[in-house]
């Protein structure tokens, strides 16, 4: 099993961080390492039946409290699969659970940047977000067209009246009266 796989082309599993990443809702949930061991075992048995008792024997290595364990960790995985109906994960009555889903191994190193990259984008481009972003925009934007407008008008009084400080200050010395002492 590698590093990195996606579940039914929605889920990001890096095995390495303990992480599944749901790409629709840009969600990132921390596995403990138990339940990361059940999700790899479940993996590797696609398709086939893992017995509690396998699971239990693997993860929990005979525990007492470990078939209630099995358990919460299987509605736990359930939950961040977003398998209500049932159906990535089968209970199979009194045997154990079969887990159908599309396994995409392999993938390059930027599949999973790419992948990252916009759970980032997706949690910052909410829709609250978005309005802050709008208005944000328009502030700057009434900002700018503030700072046009009082450079334009100061720009056009500005030759006006600098010339005119220019000649009172060249016709001041020549109207003093000279003191010849």
């Amino acid at each position: 099993m590698k590093n990195n796989f996606i579940i039914n082309q929605n889920f990001v599993v890096d095995v390495t961080k303990n992480t599944l990443n749901n790409l629709h809702t840009a969600q990132e949930t921390r596995l403990e390492p138990r339940i990361m061991s059940l999700l790899l075992l479940l993996v590797e048995n696609e398709s086939q039946l893992l017995t509690r008792e396998k699971a239990i024997e693997q993860i929990w290595q005979n525990y007492a409290g470990a078939d209630e364990g099995l358990t919460q960790a299987i509605s736990f995985l359930r939950k961040i699969l977003a398998d209500k109906n049932k159906s990535i994960i089968k209970t199979i009555s009194k045997k154990g659970y079969i887990f159908e889903a599309i396994i995409t191994e392999n993938l390059p190193q930027n599949a999973i940047v790419l992948t990252s990259q916009k759970s980032f984008l997706r949690k910052i481009f909410t829709p609250k977000n978005n309005i802050l972003i709008i208005l944000c925009l328009f502030f700057v934007a009434f900002l700018s067209y503030y700072y046009y407008q009082k450079t334009k008008n100061y720009g056009a009084e500005s030759p006006h009246s600098y010339s005119q400080e220019l000649n009172k200050g060249a016709e001041e010395p020549q109207n003093k009266p000279k003191n010849n002492k």
